[in-house]
């Protein structure tokens, strides 16, 4: 039986794809996580930050899997910025209102970020339910024609190309990924780490048949819970090397 499926691909010079911070470490992900193409996605249909009940439908709506084509290096960037003290009442609503508090308020935080560079991703996508509002039909036109500029993990890191949305459908997602039509200028010694990784056990995958045996289950904390305060929930993330069909 086919699943239809909805992949894409993203490519940058420069990616983030954040993973837990602690401290002044912001470590970044070898592939995008769910929160980063639930981010994707919902900039492309034009939804707002704040409208956490729209993002979380889309996030229990849609299924993920990725194909590593290359994780890149990793590139730490020492980055100070000036941030203003919580106030007791109302919160700073623009980076204007933060800088404009008195200097009596205004402190430095520190951090080391972390960067992916030269590295490419193919994502496919499906849906959980066939009644939800978010379909794979207009999430491929949102990314052909998003509302919202689109970036890979932070906004110094738009893509490098169009992200060439293609709708197929399949009897497994290693098919559709491997048979993508991705045009990323990666060397052949780029691409020497080839990956796939996909969320669900197979009770919640909605159809989807991987199409390989899995090596490895990661915990993954992306799943987006509250984005005021930036809490994430834990979910399981499936790797596979490509190299054994499940059987």
């Amino acid at each position: 039986m086919e699943t239809p499926y909805l992949a894409f691909q993203l490519y940058s010079p420069l990616a983030a794809w954040g993973e837990q911070a602690v401290g002044e470490t912001r470590r970044s992900s070898t592939h995008p996580g769910k929160s980063s193409i639930v981010g994707i996605v919902g900039a492309a249909l034009g939804l707002q930050r704040v409208e956490e009940g729209l993002l979380q439908d889309l996030d229990r709506q849609i299924g993920m899997g990725v194909k590593v084509f290359s994780s890149g290096d990793a590139l730490r960037d020492y980055h100070t910025s000036q941030v203003p003290k919580p106030r007791r009442k109302g919160e700073y609503m623009t980076r204007k209102d933060e800088m404009e508090a008195p200097d009596d308020r205004i402190s430095t935080i520190l951090s080391s970020r972390e960067y992916r560079m030269e590295s490419g991703w193919v994502v496919a996508l499906w849906s959980r339910s066939a009644s939800g509002s978010f379909s794979l039909e207009k999430i491929g036109e949102a990314l052909r024609h998003p509302a919202f500029c689109l970036y890979l993990g932070r906004k110094s890191c738009p893509p490098a190309l169009p992200l060439n949305p293609v709708l197929r459908s399949s009897t497994s997602l290693k098919n559709v990924l491997d048979e993508y039509p991705e045009s990323m200028p990666l060397t052949d010694m780029a691409r020497n780490s080839i990956r796939y990784f996909w969320e669900g056990s197979p009770q919640e995958q909605g159809g989807m048949v991987p199409g390989m045996a899995w090596d490895q289950i990661v915990p993954r904390y992306d799943i987006c819970g509250n984005r005021r305060q930036w809490q994430f929930r834990p979910r399981e993330e499936f790797m596979s090397f490509g190299e054994r069909t499940a059987g």
